[in-house]
C-alpha cells in the first residue's frame, strides 16, 4: 500500500493508461472523472500560474487502484494569499475514482485523506464540491468524526431514468402537459423544422453556431428580460478553448438540437454520454422562436429520440433546481460540498471572515436585482 501525487503535466499523460482501466472498473463513474475530460481541461488551465497540479495515486501491489485527481488554486487578495485543495475542472458531479471491484473503497479514500492531512503544509483549506449522495467519498466524509460537520448540502441534479417507462407514451402520460403538446402543434404549424442529434463532431461550425446561439439568448435576457446578471460560458476564452478540445471526435459529445431549412439553431442541448447516462450541461434557444416555447418542444423531442434509441439510459438534467426541469421529472441527486479550513494556519481566521463578507454581498446584491426587475 502506497501512495505518490502527481504535480506535472508529463506525469498526469502517463496516467492515462491506468486512469482510463478504472474508469471501466468503477460502477457509476460520471464523465466528468474520466481522463479525457480532466486532462483536456488541465491542458487549457495549466497555463494559469495560480492552479498546481496534485493529484493522489494509490497503489496495492504497484497497481494502481485509486486515484483523487485534485489541483491546488491560489486566490490572491492583496496580501492575503489562499491555497484551495479542489477537484479539477467545473462540472456538475466528481468523484475520486477507486478500483471497489478488488479493494475496499473505503480504505483507498482513507488513504488518500492520510495523503492530504499529511501535507496540509500546501493548503489553506480543503473544498470539494459536487459530491453525489450515492457516492463511496459522501459515505467515507459521512461517517468519519473529523470530516462530517464540513459536509453541507450544495445543489441537485433532476433526472429522467427512461427504464421505469415502458415506452414514450407511457412517459407521456406520466409527466406531460397538455399544454406541451400544444407548443409543440403550434412550432410545426407556424415553422418547419429538423429535429438532429450529433455526436463526435468533428468540425467547428456546429459549435460556433451552438455557442453563437447561447450568446444571442445572454443579449435577449439582459436587454429585454432585465437579467443583466446573465452570463455565456462561451464568452471566456479558457472555456472556448476548453470545449473546443473537448468537442473535436469525441462520441462523448451530444448535441441534440432542432434546426430550420435554412439550417438555422432553433434550440439545442448539449451532452456527455457515457456509462448509460446523459449528462445535459448547456442548453441554448434563438430569441426569434421564444413565443413557441422551443425549449419544451426540443425536451419532447430528445425524449422520442432516448426512448428510440436507447430506451433504458437515465437522462441527468444537470445542476439546479429550475422550475422547466421539475416539470418533466420529480426525480433527482441531491449534490453536496466538503470545505475543511486549515486550523493550524494563524491566517484562516481572516479567510473566513473574508469570505462571509463576500457571500452577503453576493446575497444582498442578488436581493436588490431581485426588487429592481
Amino acid at each position: 500500500m502506497s501512495c505518490k501525487i502527481v504535480t506535472d503535466l508529463e506525469g498526469f499523460k502517463n496516467l492515462e493508461e491506468d486512469w482510463r482501466k478504472l474508469e471501466c472498473r468503477m460502477a457509476g463513474l460520471s464523465y466528468y472523472s474520466t481522463f479525457r475530460f480532466n486532462y483536456f481541461w488541465w491542458e487549457t488551465y495549466a497555463v494559469h500560474h495560480n492552479h498546481k497540479l496534485f493529484i493522489i495515486c494509490s497503489y496495492r501491489d504497484n497497481q494502481l487502484t485509486g486515484i483523487a485527481p485534485l489541483m491546488i488554486r491560489t486566490s490572491k487578495r492583496k496580501w492575503l494569499n489562499c491555497q484551495t485543495l479542489c477537484f479539477i475542472g467545473k462540472g456538475d458531479y466528481f468523484n475520486f475514482i477507486v478500483d471497489s471491484s478488488r479493494h475496499s473503497p473505503l480504505s483507498i479514500i482513507k488513504e488518500m485523506f492520510g495523503v492530504i492531512e499529511d501535507h496540509a503544509d500546501q493548503w489553506t483549506k480543503v473544498e470539494l464540491s459536487h459530491i453525489a449522495m450515492d457516492t463511496e467519498l459522501m459515505h467515507f466524509l459521512l461517517r468519519h468524526d473529523r470530516y462530517n460537520h464540513h459536509v453541507s448540502y450544495l445543489t441537485s441534479c433532476p433526472r429522467i431514468d427512461l427504464s421505469l417507462y415502458t415506452c414514450l407514451s407511457h412517459f407521456e402520460r406520466a409527466a406531460m402537459s397538455s399544454r406541451i403538446k400544444r407548443k409543440l402543434e403550434k412550432l410545426k404549424k407556424e415553422h418547419h423544422y429538423r429535429f438532429k442529434v450529433t455526436a463526435g463532431m468533428e468540425k467547428g461550425d456546429l459549435y460556433d453556431l451552438f455557442s453563437g446561439i447561447h450568446r444571442l439568448e445572454k443579449q435577449y435576457l439582459q436587454e429585454q428580460k432585465g437579467r443583466t446578471d446573465r452570463k455565456s460560458i462561451f464568452d471566456d476564452k479558457n472555456n472556448e478553448a476548453f470545449f473546443r478540445t473537448l468537442f473535436h471526435n469525441n462520441p462523448h459529445v451530444v448535441a441534440m438540437y432542432m434546426e430550420t431549412d435554412n439550417h438555422e439553431i432553433i434550440a439545442y442541448q448539449l451532452c456527455y454520454f457515457f456509462n448509460n447516462t446523459f449528462y445535459g450541461w448547456n442548453t441554448g434557444y434563438s430569441p426569434e422562436f421564444v413565443k413557441f416555447g422551443v425549449f419544451d418542444v426540443l425536451m419532447l423531442e430528445t425524449m422520442n429520440y432516448l426512448f428510440e434509441h436507447h430506451p433504458t439510459s437515465l437522462f441527468d438534467l444537470g445542476a439546479g433546481s429550475y422550475s422547466w426541469k421539475y416539470r418533466w421529472t420529480s426525480d433527482f441527486m441531491v449534490n453536496y460540498s466538503f470545505k475543511m479550513w486549515n486550523s493550524a494556519i494563524k491566517k484562516t481566521r481572516i479567510f473566513k471572515l473574508a469570505e462571509k463578507a463576500r457571500r452577503f454581498v453576493q446575497i444582498f446584491q442578488k436581493k436588490s436585482h431581485s426588487f429592481t426587475s
